[in-house]
C-alpha cells in the first residue's frame, strides 16, 4: 500500500505540470488570436511618438564666442536666412539679435522655452514639429503582452518647422554640407509624405522604444 501511495504522489505533480504547460498554451493562443483591437494599437503609438517629444533647434542671442556655441554653423545662417535673427562679427565673438519678426515667430510656437546664461547670453529651445500618427496598417501580436504594430505617421511642423524643412524654401541656397549639419540639428522633411515604420509594443501594449 505505501508503495502504492509513493508512485501516485509524483505522477500527480507530473500531470498537474502538464495542465499547467498545456493550460498556459492555450491561453497565449487564444490572447494571439484575440489580437489587438485598432484603437488599442493606436493608442499604444500615438503614446510612444508623444513620449519622444518634438524635434528641437537651439540658438543664442547675444555675444556668441566660440566656447558657447558655434554662430557660424548652417543653424545660424538659416535663422539669419529667415530673418528670424541678425549676425554682426565682433572682435571676441559675433552679436546674434533676434528680430522683430523673430520674436513675433517664437510668440507663436507653443513649446518654445528661453533661459538667460551666465556669460551673458540668452538660449532659445524651439519645437519644429511633432509626429502624428497617421494609420495603423498592420498588427502582429506575439504573445499576451507583446505585439509589433506596423503604422503610417507625419510630422506636424511649427512655423520654426517650415523654416527647418530640408525640401523648403529657405534652404535653397544651403549645399548639400549645410544641409547634412542642418539634420544633425534638427532639420527634416517636415511635408515629407506618410513615413511608415514599425513598433514593437510590450508589457501589456504599454510604452516601449524600438
Amino acid at each position: 500500500m505505501e508503495e502504492r501511495s509513493s508512485s501516485v504522489g509524483p505522477m500527480l505533480l507530473i500531470a498537474a505540470v502538464c495542465l499547467t504547460i498545456v493550460g498556459t498554451a492555450v491561453y497565449v493562443m487564444h490572447e494571439a488570436h484575440k489580437g489587438m483591437s485598432q484603437t488599442e494599437a493606436k493608442k499604444a503609438v500615438s503614446t510612444m511618438l508623444a513620449a519622444r517629444g518634438p524635434a528641437t533647434v537651439h540658438f543664442r542671442t547675444g555675444l556668441v564666442t566660440s566656447t558657447s556655441d558655434k554662430a557660424t554653423s548652417p543653424r545660424y545662417k538659416l535663422l539669419e536666412v529667415a530673418q528670424i535673427i541678425t549676425e554682426e562679427k565682433k572682435d571676441n565673438g559675433i552679436q546674434v539679435t533676434l528680430t522683430e519678426d523673430g520674436k513675433k515667430m517664437l510668440d507663436h510656437v507653443p513649446g518654445t522655452t528661453h533661459t538667460k546664461n551666465t556669460d551673458g547670453t540668452e538660449e532659445y529651445s524651439v519645437p519644429l514639429g511633432t509626429r502624428e500618427i497617421v494609420a495603423v496598417t498592420g498588427v502582429n501580436v506575439i504573445s499576451p503582452s507583446a505585439a509589433t504594430i506596423h503604422y503610417t505617421w507625419m510630422w506636424r511642423p511649427t512655423p520654426m518647422g517650415d523654416v527647418f524643412d530640408l525640401a523648403g524654401g529657405y534652404v535653397g541656397g544651403l549645399n548639400v554640407w549645410e544641409r547634412a549639419e542642418l539634420a544633425k540639428d534638427g532639420a527634416d522633411l517636415f511635408h515629407s509624405a506618410p513615413v511608415p515604420d514599425d513598433y514593437n509594443a510590450t508589457s501589456g501594449w504599454q510604452l516601449a522604444r524600438n
